[in-house]
């Protein structure tokens, strides 16, 4: 069953069975978007993406605004979900009707099993809440696994984590089961409890402020979208840390990883049990420079440097 709900033309959402899928919101806009603009930070020459999931096109419609891009795979179970893309007109601008984009009518692990290795620069993920039913098949160590061999070296993978929704064990089995995938990947911090997984095939993920500007520089409308989600700012982008690898793998330690024979997810929501705590070892800010390597060697100036020590205060406060 889907609903669009419309509150006085400022919010509007996209409501499956009872539950907001997605939304207009400044939060959803934000953490949607960064799953796109934040890969394109670190390395421009991304041409192939795959989204999984359309909800109501916060991420396609940040993924068309980059004139690299020449193909946009678009894979979602929903046809009604899709036909639905109409009504958010005004913050998606009707992608499905871009010449890039193919849409898929399928579920999103079938049809990367169905697709060839090395065949995408981009895929990003955002299922429907990790505790739901059949969902943990989007989260185990296997399919990570399938998604990595579809990206060619330099890949990256951007993954919906709404830490929240489960209990401290299953968040940890889904992040153990990321990192053995990637075993380099970031845990970053889209808006509040809405976490990012990102992982890089065969390469570093390292943030460069002067790669960011240059990015700015060379693509029409893009410094008008980062403002309009706060990420226009370097030390705003920087201050999205949430993990960094070492401490990811330090956080995972001893905890098996999420599995096709493990479906720990569908088990762990925090309505189903007492373990309702969010990983204290998931959040560190302390190397800050193995993110951003450059924040403190010219990349940022004086200025600069103090707004991302502010932002990293109220971060960790936040966190702790």
């Amino acid at each position: 069953t889907i609903a669009v709900s419309d509150t006085n033309g400022q919010l509007m959402s996209l409501i499956t069975n009872g539950h907001s899928m997605s939304s207009t919101h400044f939060g959803a806009q934000r953490y949607m978007r960064a799953y796109v603009h934040i890969p394109m930070m670190i390395s421009p020459a991304i041409k192939d993406v795959m989204i999984m999931c359309f909800g109501v096109g916060n991420t396609t419609n940040a993924t068309l605004l980059y004139p690299q891009v020449e193909r946009l795979d678009i894979v979602d179970l929903s046809p009604d979900v899709l036909e639905h893309s109409k009504y958010f007109e005004k913050v998606n601008g009707l992608p499905l009707e871009d010449p890039r984009v193919k849409v898929h009518v399928n579920d999103a692990r079938q049809h990367l099993r169905m697709t060839p290795d090395d065949h995408y620069d981009l895929i990003t993920g955002e299922p429907p809440p990790i505790a739901y039913a059949g969902v943990s098949s989007l989260y185990s160590q296997e399919f990570f696994e399938i998604a990595k061999s579809r990206l060619r070296p330099g890949g990256f993978l951007t993954y919906w984590l709404p830490i929240q929704q489960v209990g401290e064990a299953a968040a940890l089995a889904t992040v153990a089961a990321f990192a053995e995938a990637f075993p380099g990947a970031l845990l970053l911090d889209g808006f509040r409890h809405e976490l990012m997984l990102v992982g890089r095939k065969d390469a570093p993920l390292e943030f460069d402020p002067a790669r960011m500007r240059n990015l700015i520089d060379a693509t029409p409308g893009l410094r008008r979208e980062l403002r309009w989600i706060s990420l226009d700012q370097p030390f705003e982008v920087a201050a999205m840390l949430t993990a960094t690898p070492p401490v990811i793998q330090k956080a995972v330690a001893g905890h098996p990883p999420a599995t096709d024979d493990h479906p720990v997810l569908e088990y762990g929501a925090w309505m189903l049990g007492t373990d309702r705590r969010v990983p204290a070892s998931l959040f560190s800010l302390d190397e800050m420079a193995t993110w951003c390597p450059t924040c403190f060697e010219g990349g940022l100036d004086e200025d600069e440097l103090a707004d991302l020590e502010g932002a990293i205060e109220i971060s960790s406060a936040y966190y702790k």
